[in-house]
């Protein structure tokens, strides 16, 4: 019985004891323990990664090709065209002209030295002597006659280019230079009619050189010959010489006029500098004194 009665007491003590929670309480919580590692395992055994893909490198494009400005309306240039004053053309169509002319001087020269020579034929009787001197002279005009016609052809193309030079030099010279003006109508009027004439008049003296060797049968054959043989190359050569001016003065006045309408817009007139002075003060100004470039454009 008395241990029964001690078995009891013993019991309700551990369990109303303060020590008997602490004791539940202070039990860790339970805890999963890491699995135990492979000593034998190492750096190799690892898993290695797969390399991330190459990444495709960006397309290039090639650039876009510039594309052709917009037609516009077309308009003048901004520089002044570069031209030459066409004296050196001039001089030389006046130089080769001139030779042309001693051409046709040298043929009428010959003209009359056979001439005189028959002349004199007449009273000394030295046929012989007037022969020889008729036949070199003959010889000396057909000579002077192939240089003339090529000359003269010379003097044709030098005179139509030293006017298209010159119109080109004065009509841009009016429009950015004020050059003075000039009336290209009358030079294409005069030019033209002057052309006409020489074509008309070498025409009518090659007609005129068919009959060139009839005189009358009552007249001086020696002088009949002498006045048609100076008259026909004074006509050629006239002829020739107005070709080349009309030919000159024509093209001048067509270049001078296209050049001129083509620039005159950028004419500029009257231009002058005048002082500019301003002695306004008035609520806080300044006055200022300069050059005003003032003109018409």
């Amino acid at each position: 019985m008395i241990s029964a009665v001690v078995s009891f007491s013993l019991a309700a003590t551990l369990a109303f004891h303060p020590y008997a929670v602490d004791r539940h309480a202070a039990q860790p919580a339970p805890t999963s323990t890491p699995p135990a590692e492979d000593p034998a395992a190492g750096w190799d055994d690892e898993p290695v990664a797969d390399p991330p893909p190459p990444t495709p490198a960006p397309a290039t494009t090639p650039p876009p090709a510039d594309a052709p400005p917009p037609a516009g309306p077309q308009t003048h240039e901004v520089a002044r065209p570069q031209t030459h004053s066409g004296i050196g053309l001039i001089v030389a169509a006046s130089v080769v002209g001139a030779g042309a002319w001693g051409t046709a001087i040298g043929k009428i020269v010959l003209v009359e030295r056979c001439s005189d020579s028959i002349d004199d034929t007449m009273t000394t009787t030295d046929a012989q002597v007037s022969a020889f001197t008729c036949f070199q002279s003959a010889r000396g005009i057909l000579g002077l006659s192939i240089a003339g016609w090529f000359l003269n052809w010379a003097t044709w193309g030098l005179a139509a280019g030293a006017g298209a030079v010159r119109g080109k030099h004065d009509g841009v010279g009016y429009a950015w230079d004020g050059a003075p003006d000039r009336v290209a109508g009358g030079y294409i009027g005069g030019g033209a009619a002057m052309l006409g004439v020489g074509v008309l008049g070498i025409g009518l003296t090659r007609i005129f050189s068919l009959n060139i060797l009839r005189c009358d049968v009552n007249a001086d054959l020696n002088k009949c010959l002498k006045r048609k043989f100076n008259g026909y190359f004074a006509a050629v050569q006239v002829s020739s010489s107005l070709v080349a001016a009309g030919l000159g003065m024509m093209i001048y006045g067509i270049v001078y006029g296209k050049n001129r309408r083509q620039f005159e817009n950028r004419r500029v007139t009257d231009l002058q500098i005048v002082p500019d002075v301003s002695l306004f003060r008035e609520n806080g100004g300044s006055n200022y004194n300069g050059l005003a470039l003032t003109g018409k454009f």
